[in-house]
C-alpha cells in the first residue's frame, strides 16, 4: 500500500499565533505528527504543505524535506482542506509518484499516537473516506440554543427530556486525521457526506487545538500522559 501523508501547516493562525510551530514542551508543535508518521512506518511520502518559508526551515531543521511550497491562493483562511490535498497529490503525480491513499494529519495533534495511525490503517476502504472521530460528551438531543436575554430554546424539544440510555451515541470529526482513497483526488464532484467511515479515538487523544484554552488543556493531558 502506497500512502501519501500531507500535514497542512500554514504560516499564520488567527487565534494562536504561529500555532503550527509554537513550542509545545520544548519542541515545535509540528514535531509531534512528523514523529508519529515516521515511527508508524505507514507512509511512502510525507509532505508538509505550507506557504511559509519559516515553517519550511523549521521542518527541514527537524530532518524533513519539503519538495514544494503551497501557493498563496491555497493558503487563505477558508481554503477547503480537500483543495490542498488535491493540489499536493497532483504535484506528486507530475513527479511520477503513485499512491493508493492520501492521508492528512492535523499539525496540532501532540496527543495522537503512532498506534492510532497504525490501527486506523486497518479500517480504510477503497471507496470511503476514513475520519478520526470521537464521541460527544452528552447526547446532542439535549442541546439548547441561546436566544435574546439568555432565553434557552431546545434544539429538539421532543427529545430534550429523554434519558441518555434511551439515546444513541453521536460522534463528531475530531479534526485529527482523515484518509482519502485516491479516487477522491481525481473527481471534483463527490458528495463527501455520503462517503464516510469512522475510526473512534478516545477523548484524551482527540483534542483539536484552536484556542488558548485548547492549548492549555492539551498541555495538561500531555503532562498526565508523560507522568504515567
Amino acid at each position: 500500500m502506497n500512502r501519501l501523508l500531507i500535514i497542512p501547516a500554514k504560516g499564520f493562525s488567527k487565534r494562536i499565533k504561529e500555532k503550527n510551530i509554537k513550542l509545545f514542551f520544548g519542541k515545535p508543535m509540528i514535531h509531534y505528527p512528523l514523529k508519529n508518521a515516521i515511527e508508524s512506518k505507514l507512509f511512502k511520502k510525507i509532505h508538509v504543505s505550507t506557504e511559509s518559508r519559516k515553517v519550511k526551515k523549521i521542518v527541514e531543521n527537524l530532518g524533513f524535506e519539503i519538495d514544494f511550497l503551497r501557493p498563496k491562493y491555497l493558503s487563505e483562511r477558508n481554503t477547503p482542506t480537500i483543495d490542498v490535498l488535491r493540489y499536493v497529490y497532483n504535484r506528486y503525480k507530475e513527479l511520477n509518484y503513485n499512491f493508493d491513499e492520501v492521508w492528512t494529519v492535523s499539525c496540532c495533534t501532540p496527543l495522537l499516537t503512532k498506534e492510532d495511525l497504525k490501527k486506523a490503517s486497518k479500517f480504510t476502504k477503497k471507496n470511503k473516506i476514513l475520519l478520526g472521530i470521537t464521541k460527544f460528551d452528552v447526547p446532542i438531543e439535549w442541546a439548547f440554543q441561546l436566544a435574546k436575554d439568555n432565553e434557552l430554546k431546545p434544539v429538539n424539544s421532543s427529545k430534550i427530556f429523554k434519558n441518555s440510555q434511551d439515546l444513541k451515541y453521536k460522534y463528531y470529526d475530531a479534526g485529527a486525521f482523515a484518509v482519502f482513497p485516491t479516487v477522491f483526488m481525481l473527481k471534483k464532484k463527490i458528495k463527501l457526506e455520503k462517503n464516510y467511515v469512522g475510526f473512534i479515538l478516545p477523548k484524551q487523544r482527540a483534542i483539536d487545538i484552536d484556542t488558548l484554552d485548547d492549548w492549555r488543556f492539551a498541555e495538561l493531558l500531555y503532562k498526565i500522559k508523560k507522568s504515567k
